[in-house]
């Protein structure tokens, strides 16, 4: 799965959600971060455990790119149990639904 940010008044809280998020799943990532500060964060890599497991990328221009891998030995059930991860990662990483009317 592919995403980007499609407005940038929201970039510096996708980042607070992707740091958070990046904690939540290695807690020694935080720290490894702060002993790096004199190189420049270029982005942030994690794996998302559960099942599937979950592989982010989030580059510095804010392109979030996931990888699923599907370990279960029995194919998935439908297209759900494939698509519900991905949502769900999503909407942690948006908590509010970002929909304008006009």
């Amino acid at each position: 799965m592919q995403a980007y940010l499609t407005d940038l008044s929201w970039e510096s809280n996708l980042f607070v959600n992707v740091h958070m998020q990046s904690a939540k799943a290695d807690p020694d990532a935080a720290l490894r971060r702060e002993a790096s500060k004199l190189e420049p964060e270029l982005g942030v890599t994690w794996t998302e455990p559960g099942m599937p497991p979950l592989e982010v990328e989030v580059t510095d221009l804010g392109q979030v790119d996931v990888s699923m891998l599907w370990t279960d030995p029995e194919p998935p059930p439908n297209s759900d149990a494939v698509t519900a991860p991905l949502i769900a990662f999503l909407r942690r990483l948006d908590p509010v639904p970002q929909h304008r009317s006009r």
